[in-house]
């Protein structure tokens, strides 16, 4: 069974490396920007192209969005959110934007 890494709404990675859990305090503390879409790319780059996402839904929400626009190659686990991504990645490909409601 993998686990895979879980990042929260305050930049908390989490994630199993040994059998032990390693907490990563903030993943954009290496990263130039604060920017959502660059936590995101080292995340990926870190721990690969899928993720758990973890938080309320505006920002479960956000997080897809930004990978989007973004155009990451990055997958979740949660069904809801893979199929959040499928549609905005849809939208972005016919309309060349995001909606917003």
């Amino acid at each position: 069974m993998t686990v895979l890494p879980k990042v929260t709404k305050k930049s908390k990675m989490f994630y199993l490396h040994n059998k032990a859990v390693i907490k990563d305090d903030c993943c954009c503390r290496r990263c130039q920007s604060k920017s959502a879409d660059d936590c995101l790319i080292h995340a990926k780059q870190r721990h690969g192209y899928q993720h758990s996402i973890h938080g309320k839904d505006l920002f479960q929400e956000n997080v897809v969005r930004v990978s989007v626009k973004a155009g990451l190659n990055i997958s979740f686990d949660q069904d809801h959110l893979e199929q959040r991504l499928v549609q905005l990645s849809a939208e972005i490909h016919l309309f060349g934007t995001i909606s917003y409601y």
